[in-house]
C-alpha cells in the first residue's frame, strides 16, 4: 500500500499533466478571496478558493480519489487505535473529526489529515498517568499551541527543528510500535496486572510470556506482513491494506484458525451509527502536568504536517500556506480530542495517494472524512471478524516502510555531532518519552551549534600575506609603525566565542601601545560579546594600551552604540575604515591626542 503510494509519486513526477495545472491556476486567478486585512499574512482557508466554479466533474474526481484513500486507510486507522490501547472504532471516529476540520481550514490544496503511526505512546502514557481528563486536556492544549503558532505567523518555526532530532524521534516511534505489536503478533496471553506502560516493560513482559505464543496467530500475522512486502510492487489498482485484511480474515475463517478477532476482544465489537464523544473533559488543574508533552506533540505534528504539505506541493505544482496549515492541524486535533483523543497530522502517504488518484481540491479531504463516517454505519459488523494479528502484521509493515530506517546509514556518514543528536534522541524516545527526547535533542543540538559557530570565529593578526589578502583599504603595511598592532575578527562574535577575545587580552602586556581591531569580517555580535569587548578595553587601559575599532557594518555599529560602548572607548576611536584607524593610531602615538 505505502509502496503503491511511492510508485504513484514517482509516476506523477514524470507524467503530471500540465493541462490540469494550467486550468486550475486559471481558476485560482479568476477567484478573489478577501484576506484578513489586519494581519501581515494570509489566513484564508484554501478550500474557499475552490467554492466558486466548483462543478460535477471536479467533484467526481475528488470523490473517486477520496473513496480510494478512505478504503486504504481503514485497516491502518483501526490498527493505530489498537496500538494506542483504544477500541478500534476510535481510529475511525478521530479520522472523521480531524479530517473534516482540517479539510475545511487547510492551507494546502491536497493535504490529507488523520491519526498516524507514532503517537501511541503519548496516548498510552498520558492516559496511564492522568486518565481521560489528562489525555483530553493535553491534546486540546497541543491543538491550541498549533493554532497560536499559525495565528502568530510562526509557520516557519518547524524549519528550525534539526533533522537528526526528527529522524531520531521517528526511528524511536518505530521501535516503540514494534515493542507494542509483538504481543499481538505472537498472540501472547499476558495478565492484566502486568505493567506494559514503557518499552522496557513491554519487552520484559514479552520475554517472560513468550511461552504462551499462539502459533496460529504468529503464522497468520507473519503471513500478512510478508504478503504486504510481496505485493507492494505487484498490486496497483486495489489498496494493498484492504487486500491483506480481507484475505487474512477469509483464510482464518476457512482454515478455522484459533486467532483473536476484534469482535472477540472488544465487548460488543465495533458499534454502528453515530460516534460517541470521548469521556474526558478539560481539567485546568492538569495543565501544568501535561504542558511539556503537549508542546512536544504539537511540534511533531507541525513538522510532519509541513513535510506532507511540501510533498503535496511538489507533486501538484502548488504552494501551501504554512500558517493556515498550522491553524488547520490545531483545529483538527482539538476536534479529535472530542471523538477519541488520537493525535492527528498530515499524512504523506494519504496526500500522495490523493494526488495520484486524481484529487483536485481540498473537497477530496472532506469527502474522505464523510466516507469514513458513512462506513461506520455499514462496515462495522464486518470489521468485527478481522483478526487482530492481521492488523499487527500490517502495522509491522508500516513500521518497516515509513520508519525512515534507510536514512540512518546516510546519517552515519555525516558529522559525529549529528550522529550524537540522532542517537541520544532515539534512546530517550524509546526508553523515556517523546517530550524528553525532543527537549534533550534540541538542547544538545543548540550546544553543538554554539560550538560549531564558535569554532568558525577567528582572531588573526594582520601581518605578511594575511595583511595583503585582507587589506580592503589598500593600507601600506610598510607605513604602519611597530607600535601599532592590527587584529581582524572573522565570523560571528557571539557568547560562545568570547573566550577567544579573553585569550587575546591575556597577551595584551606583550602588545604595542595601540591595538586596532578590524571588524569588517565580523558577521554578528550579541550582548555577551559586547560585554567581553568592554572588559577587553578596560584590561588594555590598565596596561597602558589604547583600543581602536574599524570596519564595523551598520548593524554591528548600532549594537555597540546602543550598548554605550562608544562612551567607554571614545567616539573617535570607532573608525569606518582601516586607513582612518591607522591615521587615528598615529595621532595617538605622536601625542597629539590622548587615548
Amino acid at each position: 500500500m505505502l509502496q503503491e503510494q511511492k510508485d504513484t509519486m514517482s509516476l506523477l513526477k514524470q507524467n503530471t499533466g500540465a493541462t490540469s495545472n494550467i486550468e486550475n491556476n486559471d481558476i485560482d486567478k479568476q477567484l478573489s478571496v478577501r484576506d484578513i486585512s489586519w494581519l501581515r499574512f494570509n489566513l484564508t482557508p484554501r478550500i474557499l478558493s475552490f467554492v466558486k466554479g466548483y462543478n460535477l466533474q471536479t467533484a467526481y474526481a475528488d470523490f473517486a480519489s477520496a473513496l480510494v484513500v478512505a478504503s486504504t486507510s481503514l485497516p491502518l486507522l483501526m490498527a493505530y487505535a489498537i496500538a494506542s490501547d483504544m477500541r478500534p472504532e476510535i481510529g475511525l471516529y478521530c479520522a472523521f473529526a480531524s479530517g473534516l476540520v482540517a479539510a475545511l481550514l487547510t492551507g494546502s490544496r491536497y493535504q490529507m489529515t488523520s491519526p498516524a503511526a507514532g503517537f501511541h505512546m503519548f496516548v498510552i502514557g498520558t492516559m496511564a498517568a492522568y486518565g481521560p481528563n489528562g489525555l483530553f486536556t493535553s491534546l486540546v492544549l497541543a491543538g491550541c499551541i498549533l493554532v497560536l503558532l499559525g495565528l502568530g505567523g510562526l509557520g516557519f518555526i518547524v524549519n528550525y527543528i534539526p533533522r537528526p532530532i526528527i529522524l531520531g524521534m521517528t526511528n524511536g516511534i518505530g521501535a516503540m510500535l514494534v515493542a507494542s505489536e509483538l504481543t499481538r503478533l505472537f498472540g501472547l496471553t499476558i495478565p492484566k496486572m502486568v505493567s506494559q506502560k514503557s518499552v522496557p516493560e513491554k519487552l520484559l513482559a514479552f520475554v517472560n510470556y513468550i511461552h504462551t505464543t499462539s502459533f496460529h496467530t504468529l503464522l497468520l500475522g507473519s503471513a500478512c506482513f510478508l504478503a504486504m512486502l510481496f505485493l507492494k510492487k505487484r498490486v496497483k489498482k486495489i489498496p494493498l491494506g484492504v487486500i491483506v485484511t480481507v484475505g487474512g480474515s477469509i483464510i482464518a475463517y476457512i482454515l478455522g484458525l484459533k486467532v483473536k478477532t476484534i469482535g472477540a476482544c472488544y465487548p460488543g465489537g465495533i458499534p454502528s451509527g453515530f460516534p460517541t464523544l470521548f469521556e474526558g473533559t478539560f481539567d485546568i488543574s492538569l495543565v501544568g502536568n501535561v504542558i511539556e508533552s503537549s508542546f512536544s506533540i504539537a511540534m511533531l505534528i507541525a513538522f510532519k504536517s509541513m513535510v506532507s504539505a511540501v510533498v503535496g506541493d511538489r507533486m501538484g505544482n502548488e504552494n501551501h500556506n504554512p500558517n493556515m496549515e498550522l491553524v488547520s492541524q490545531g483545529g483538527a486535533n482539538i476536534a479529535s480530542a472530542f471523538f477519541g483523543c488520537m493525535p492527528a497530522t498530515g499524512s504523506i502517504g494519504r496526500t500522495a495517494n490523493n494526488i495520484g488518484n486524481g484529487g483536485k481540491t481540498p473537497f477530496a479531504a472532506v469527502f474522505q472524512a464523510l466516507i469514513i463516517f458513512s462506513i461506520l454505519f455499514f462496515f462495522a459488523p464486518v470489521a468485527n471478524h478481522i483478526p487482530l494479528c492481521v492488523l499487527s502484521g500490517i502495522m509491522m509493515y508500516v513500521v518497516y516502510s515509513v520508519g525512515e530506517w534507510h536514512l540512518i546509514p546516510e546519517l552515519l556518514k555525516l558529522s559525529k555531532s549529528e550522529m550524537a543528536v540522532w542517537l541520544i534522541t532515539f534512546l530517550f524516545a524509546v526508553f523515556k518519552n517523546l517530550e524528553t527526547a525532543m527537549q534533550v535533542g534540541v538542547l544538545l543540538s543548540g550546544v553543538l551549534y554554539i560550538q560549531k559557530v564558535s569554532s568558525s570565529t577567528s582572531i588573526k593578526e594582520y601581518s605578511g600575506d594575511y595583511f595583503i589578502e585582507n587589506n580592503d583599504d589598500m593600507v601600506s603595511y610598510s607605513e604602519i609603525p611597530k607600535e601599532i598592532a592590527i587584529f581582524g575578527i572573522s565570523g560571528p562574535m557571539m557568547f560562545g566565542a568570547t573566550g577567544k577575545l579573553n585569550e587575546l587580552s591575556n597577551h595584551a602586556i606583550e602588545m604595542p601601545k595601540v591595538i586596532i581591531l578590524h571588524l569588517n569580517n565580523m558577521t554578528a555580535i550579541d550582548s555577551t560579546a559586547i560585554d567581553a569587548f568592554k572588559d577587553f578595553t578596560k584590561s588594555l587601559e590598565l596596561k597602558g594600551k589604547c583600543l581602536i575599532l574599524s570596519g564595523l557594518n551598520k548593524q554591528n555599529k548600532d549594537m555597540f552604540v546602543n550598548a554605550g560602548f562608544n562612551r567607554i572607548i571614545g567616539q573617535d576611536n570607532i573608525c569606518d575604515s582601516l586607513s582612518l584607524a591607522v591615521t587615528r593610531a598615529k595621532l595617538i602615538l605622536d601625542g597629539m591626542l590622548t587615548g
